[in-house]
């Protein structure tokens, strides 16, 4: 005759089968053999799914953290942990975010997935309020008379004069070039009309009423007029 036993055991991390047959003949005499199978537990879980990499502008909302299942082949559905790190990009507009995914098993194996959130500046600086004809006046006309932004980062704002129509009530053609962090340009062109509505100064004026002696000889004058479109004009007499 001949009997068969089976006892399973949980452990902490994983558990224990212990198989027992025992032969006894007609006269009484048995022998007995044992059999332990250990179930153990060395594989980490995996995923449901695993999100691509991604790359988004750096003026678009983040998305959400995925939602993942960890899965593992002994336990069963898992919790998952997300960590998220930012590090900075090659330039001030961009950044790189590295969202890590970890789940856990009771026996301490671990499943972990990174997936990289790459957040770039490509867009240029922008004119925001464009005025391609301005009137200024000459003392003036270094100013600039445009506004600019970056959706990410600051910017340089630089400007180069052309003379299209020189001397008084002139037109310039201004170029404008606004370059962000990132190294993204963008150019604008604008017509300035100079206006003179300042009249000259005159500069070392002589006596409003001169006496001299009968025989000598009157004095020069060297007088000049200073103006703020035209310049220092010289008057000699």
């Amino acid at each position: 005759n001949i009997e068969f036993e089976e006892v399973e055991l949980d452990l902490p991390c994983g558990s224990q089968i212990v198989r027992t047959w025992t032969a006894t003949d007609a006269c009484g005499n048995s022998s007995t053999m044992s059999q332990t199978i250990s179930i153990v537990d060395t594989q980490g879980p995996i995923f449901d799914f695993y999100p691509e990499n991604i790359t988004i502008s750096c003026d678009a909302p983040i998305p959400p953290a995925a939602q993942l299942i960890g899965i593992d082949v002994c336990a069963g559905d898992v919790e998952v942990f997300v960590t998220e790190l930012f590090s900075p990009g090659s330039c001030d507009g961009s950044t790189t975010l590295t969202r890590i995914f970890r789940a856990f098993d009771d026996c301490g194996n671990t499943g972990i997935y990174a997936q990289i959130i790459y957040i770039i500046d490509t867009a240029a600086p922008q004119n925001i309020a464009p005025e391609p004809i301005i009137e200024v006046t000459c003392n003036n006309v270094q100013q600039p008379a445009i506004i600019v932004e970056d959706n990410c980062s600051d910017f340089a704002l630089f400007f180069e004069d052309n003379t299209i129509v020189p001397g008084c009530g002139g037109i310039i053609e201004r170029t404008y070039t606004a370059t962000d962090a990132c190294g993204n340009t963008n150019q604008f062109v604008q017509l300035v009309q100079l206006i003179d509505e300042i009249p000259p100064v005159l500069q070392n004026l002589p006596p409003a009423e001169l006496t001299i002696e009968c025989g000598t000889p009157v004095p020069d004058v060297f007088l000049f007029a200073q103006d703020n479109c035209s310049g220092i004009t010289p008057i000699g007499l």
